[in-house]
């Protein structure tokens, strides 16, 4: 047999006691005293050796492998984590903003007031404000001292008392001034006060000076009360332009202009389109009088006759509705016949309409060709 213990505590039946009725051998003696011996030395292997002995206030703790001592807890050594603040004045009124103070009480820390006296002066020291302090000047002594701090402070600075403002570092009034120029990071500013108005756009955006070189995009220049200097053609961009309409009275307008540099030849009795040579175009609505001007370096046909070249007004593109002007040609292969024309056209105010160059021949078998040379151009103007 053998005790429980240390695993655990024995009982009376892993170490029975005899009685006056009990047989030597329930259990034997040889047993009986193994297992006193047994449970002797596993009590002396868990508390372990030593030759202190108990005093008041002491506790037996152990010390080392296989020792142990009466002594007082070391609160550096035998003590981890956090003591329960419950254990400290039953915790009453600890919280994030108390103490615990050394008459064993949690209490709010009381804030700091500097009083002047006959004058205060710290140099060479620099300390952190993380939260408002109060600088009083209504204590006894002289109050008009002055004070020399040398400090870093990361809090606002308030003033009661006789003060009325923070004194500026340079010059007079009650401006605090940092740095003769500072530089402001991402500032939000509520108002401007100036003689003029400087209005910031509330989106990201890049302000234009004066004499720097930018591209203004989406702005409106109101003609009659601004001056536009040095605006000539070479001025213009490609695609620029000014509406007829603003254009004085009895003055031809340009409308619209297309070119080619391909030659074209027909055959046959159909008006058939000049490639590329059809412009679009919307009719002021105060003006209705059409030009449209044809030129090319020449034109010649297989047979004489009533070989024409058309300028027609349609809705569309390509629309050969309405007969504008003509002009014949008879000239033979060969023979240089420039060719330059115009039609005066009357269409609706308002409207939109396509001029386009064609091009027939005098019948079915014959041909008519229009040499570009350079260009062949058409141009309409209104008036």
């Amino acid at each position: 047999m053998t005790p429980n213990y240390p695993t655990s505590l024995d009982n009376s039946t892993s170490m029975p006691n005899p009685t006056p009725t009990s047989t030597r051998s329930t259990p034997s003696l040889a047993d009986g005293q193994t297992l006193q011996n047994e449970a002797i030395i596993a009590l002396e292997t868990k508390i372990g050796i030593g030759s202190s002995t108990p005093v008041a206030n002491t506790v037996l703790r152990g010390t080392g492998a296989g020792t142990s001592a009466f002594a007082q807890v070391n609160l550096a050594s035998d003590v981890t984590g956090n003591l329960p603040v419950v254990n400290l004045n039953s915790g009453t009124s600890a919280s994030s903003t108390t103490y615990w103070r050394g008459d064993g009480t949690w209490a709010t820390p009381a804030g700091t007031t500097y009083t002047a006296g006959t004058g205060l002066t710290l140099t060479s020291n620099s300390f952190a404000l993380t939260t408002p302090v109060s600088v009083a000047n209504g204590g006894t002594g002289n109050t008009t001292g002055t004070a020399t701090v040398n400090a870093n402070l990361t809090g606002p600075i308030t003033s009661v008392g006789n003060a009325t403002s923070v004194a500026s570092q340079t010059g007079t009034g009650s401006t605090f001034v940092m740095e003769t120029s500072p530089t402001i990071t991402t500032p939000t500013i509520s108002s401007i006060t100036n003689t003029g108005t400087l209005t910031l756009p509330t989106s990201t955006d890049t302000l234009v000076g004066r004499a720097t070189t930018d591209t203004l995009t989406n702005k409106t220049i109101a003609a009659g009360s601004n001056t536009i200097s040095g605006l000539t053609n070479s001025n213009l961009s490609g695609n620029a332009g000014i509406n007829p309409a603003n254009i004085a009275s009895g003055v031809w307008k340009y409308l619209g202009y297309t070119y080619t540099t391909s030659n074209y030849t027909v055959t046959g009795t159909t008006p058939t389109e000049y490639p590329s040579m059809s412009v679009s175009t919307v009719i002021p609505s105060s003006f209705n009088t059409v030009r449209i001007s044809f030129t090319a370096r020449d034109a010649y046909c297989s047979a004489s006759g009533d070989n024409e070249i058309r300028i027609y007004r349609g809705a569309s593109a390509g629309a050969l509705t309405t007969l504008v002007a003509n002009i014949q040609i008879n000239a033979p292969s060969g023979v240089s016949y420039p060719v330059c024309f115009f039609g005066l056209d009357i269409p609706t105010a308002g409207s939109t309409v396509y001029y386009t160059i064609a091009l027939v021949a005098v019948s079915s078998a014959a041909t008519l060709t229009v040499e570009a040379g350079q260009v062949a151009n058409m141009i309409v103007e209104v008036c």
